[in-house]
């Protein structure tokens, strides 16, 4: 997959496209609305897809799913 700012296909157009339901996109030190990491996040959101910015929340998540043996369809 291309890099966002390297054209389509990329994650933003996955997204976009509905073919994720969880996006896990840590914050870095750069918050600015050009980083892709802004992106990434903006689109999960206005496209109503679940997004953890935490490692430890998503791995919080990951220990409460093997712990009721659910898997990730579960998430719908």
């Amino acid at each position: 997959m291309k890099k966002i700012g390297e054209g389509s296909p990329n994650l933003l157009d996955e997204l976009r496209l509905g073919n994720a339901q969880l996006v896990v996109n840590t914050i870095s030190n750069r918050k600015d609305v050009e980083s892709d990491g802004f992106k990434v996040r903006r689109t999960a959101v206005e496209c109503g897809i679940h997004c953890l910015t935490s490692l430890d929340t998503t791995s919080a998540l990951i220990r409460s799913l093997e712990n009721h043996s659910y898997g990730v369809e579960s998430l719908e």
